[in-house]
């Protein structure tokens, strides 16, 4: 069973295995600020991760030089750590794998360029059906993940 996150104020999840359907969800860490942002992140994940029992969590890795602000950059981050954490806590052997935006894109659509709506337009293609931007990151990053990823595939086994 794999989990992949896309890490953001809104965090997607998609967690399934080979095979499967896999299912989303998403969680707002928004309105808070510093450290309340992260505990929320952080119980919210443990529950999912009690619930599903994924063997590895893959995310999306931070952005570190880009068009947003050193916030963004240090927020991505910081939300990573949580996940790290909670990994951990959790009992999670493996560890947190992250895959590169543009290379998760490159392998879902066809083009490291490719923008949200070709990421929301290629899973509509594929018969998923998330309810916002982050579900659909986090979908093309479990598809990658389980697809694509030769390291990540023998994670799983």
């Amino acid at each position: 069973m794999l989990m992949a996150l896309d890490l953001a104020t809104r965090t997607g999840m998609a967690v399934g295995g080979f095979g499967s359907r896999p299912v989303t969800s998403s969680v707002d860490c928004g309105g808070r600020t510093g450290g309340a942002r992260y505990a929320h992140l952080q119980d919210w994940l443990s529950d999912q991760i009690a619930v599903h029992q994924p063997q590895v969590l893959v995310c999306e890795a931070p952005i570190m030089m880009d068009h947003r602000s050193a916030d963004t950059a240090l927020l991505t981050v910081g939300l990573l750590a949580v996940v790290e954490l909670t990994a951990a806590r959790s009992g999670l052997i493996r560890p947190v794998f992250t895959l590169p935006v543009s290379t998760i894109r490159k392998a879902f659509c066809g083009t490291g360029r490719a923008k949200k709506h070709d990421v929301a337009q290629r899973c509509a293609q594929l018969g998923f059906s998330p309810r916002d931007d982050n579900e659909a990151d986090a979908l093309a990053c479990w598809y990658v993940a389980i697809n694509h990823s030769p390291d990540i595939r023998a994670a799983l086994r």
